[in-house]
């Protein structure tokens, strides 16, 4: 019971964050047979054909969004316009008409220079190899470079002007690395970038104005790195900002106003980290937020306001918290809410109204909690929950089974089992 709830977290966490594309609509890949040949094309969510049945092969398109193709045996990367960037996985392949390369996993040690005779890329992958350097200005003849992806990497430190001239940068990815800092200049003048990928880093320090005049920047992932602090106005000109991943890092407090002006942010995560605290606004004026993540921080009390007119959120977490106290009316407005865990804390008492307003609940998990005297009426009013978890709970084997014959659709999670 207990790996379906993480399955269906987890299910549920990646069809969101794909579902909050940063460059356009989601599209399918689809197959159709024509004259004996099956062909590859797109879809859109309503079934439309969006890009045409003309691939001898494909893949999805990735959250950068880029899919792999082939077509007359020659390979390439295209984007959601259809676009194509002819594809070289080989030194040897470059040419004049090369617009990306992807040498991923090719044991390089260095950067390889012959790259740079060809000024027209706008794709470089050189993904899980063992460079342990980026030169000055090693990028800076690519004036069309839209894509950079050096993640898995050995990459200690970069340059201040790693990624100066490159004007139409949409994405950089240097996921997993080894790099300690950053410095305070080293997106400036990337004004189309969308999306900053330092994740799994050993970064402890981000200056305030690190993303200044980055308008166009929707997606941020520093999880998993030493950060302990971050000022409040460090995303003040993000307003486009949609995705902000700063889990398992050292933050302590996070303050109020630090999030104010980013009305367009759906997910928010900063797991794992010491917030022992979050201010009663935190949230305010954050309505299009679609997911909440806190686990594991030491969080102690939630105002009952807190989620005030978030009303298109989906999905809250605060598992594993040192929350003692929720007010009766803290949910009552999230009606569209789908998952909450607040598991693991050190909740005494729940009011039996407090559910009262979810009424779109599927999975629940208070396991874990000292509460007492539990009234097992508080789950009635949810009439589509799937998976609840009241294990470590002082519920007894009758009440349980009464439980089970009122919500005969739920898996019910207890010590009974």
């Amino acid at each position: 019971m207990k790996n379906n709830l993480l399955i269906l977290f987890f299910s549920f966490f990646f069809t969101l964050l794909l579902s909050q594309n940063l460059f356009g609509q989601a599209l399918t890949l689809s197959k159709k047979n024509i004259d004996g040949c099956d062909k590859y094309g797109y879809i859109d969510e309503n079934e439309k054909l969006i890009i045409d049945y003309q691939f001898d092969t494909a893949t999805v398109f990735d959250s950068y969004h880029y899919a792999r193709v082939v077509a007359d045996n020659k390979k390439y990367f295209i984007n959601k316009k259809g676009q194509r960037f002819p594809l070289a996985e080989k030194l040897k392949e470059l040419n004049d008409s090369t617009k990306a390369v992807d040498f991923t996993g090719q044991k390089l040690l260095n950067i390889p220079f012959n790259i740079q005779r060809y000024p027209q890329l706008e794709i470089i992958i050189l993904a899980e190899n063992y460079i342990t350097e980026v030169p000055e200005g090693v990028f800076s003849i690519f004036k069309n470079l839209k894509f950079i992806n050096m993640k898995t990497n050995k990459i200690k430190e970069l340059p201040k002007a790693t990624f100066s001239n490159l004007e139409q940068l949409e994405c950089i990815n240097f996921y997993e690395n080894e790099i300690i800092e950053l410095d305070k200049d080293i997106f400036r003048g990337l004004t189309k970038l969308k999306s900053i990928t330092f994740a799994k880093n050993q970064i402890s320090y981000l200056d305030k104005d690190i993303f200044r005049g980055l308008p166009d920047l929707m997606g941020l992932r520093f999880d998993e790195n030493k950060i302990s602090y971050l000022d409040k106005s460090i995303f003040q000109d993000l307003d486009s900002l949609i995705l902000v991943f700063f889990d398992k890092n050292k933050i302590s407090l996070l303050h109020k106003d630090i999030f104010k002006k980013n009305t367009n942010l759906k997910i928010l995560s900063f797991s794992e980290n010491q917030i022992s605290s979050l201010d009663k606004d935190m949230f305010q004026g954050l309505n299009e937020l679609v997911l909440i993540n806190f686990k594991l921080n030491q969080i102690t009390n939630l105002d009952k306001d807190i989620f005030k007119g978030l009303d298109s959120l989906v999905l809250l977490n605060f598992y594993k918290n040192e929350i003692s106290f929720l007010d009766k009316n803290i949910f009552a407005n999230l009606s569209e809410l789908e998952i909450l865990f607040i598991s693991k804390n050190k909740i005494k008492h729940l009011d039996k109204d407090i559910f009262q307003g979810l009424t779109n609940l599927k999975l629940l998990s208070i396991e874990d909690n000292p509460i007492a005297n539990l009234d097992l009426n508080i789950f009635m009013s949810l009439t589509k929950i799937i998976e609840l978890d009241i294990s470590r709970l002082q519920v007894s084997p009758e009440n349980i089974e009464k439980l089970k014959k009122a919500l005969p659709k739920c898996n019910i999670k207890s010590n009974a089992q």
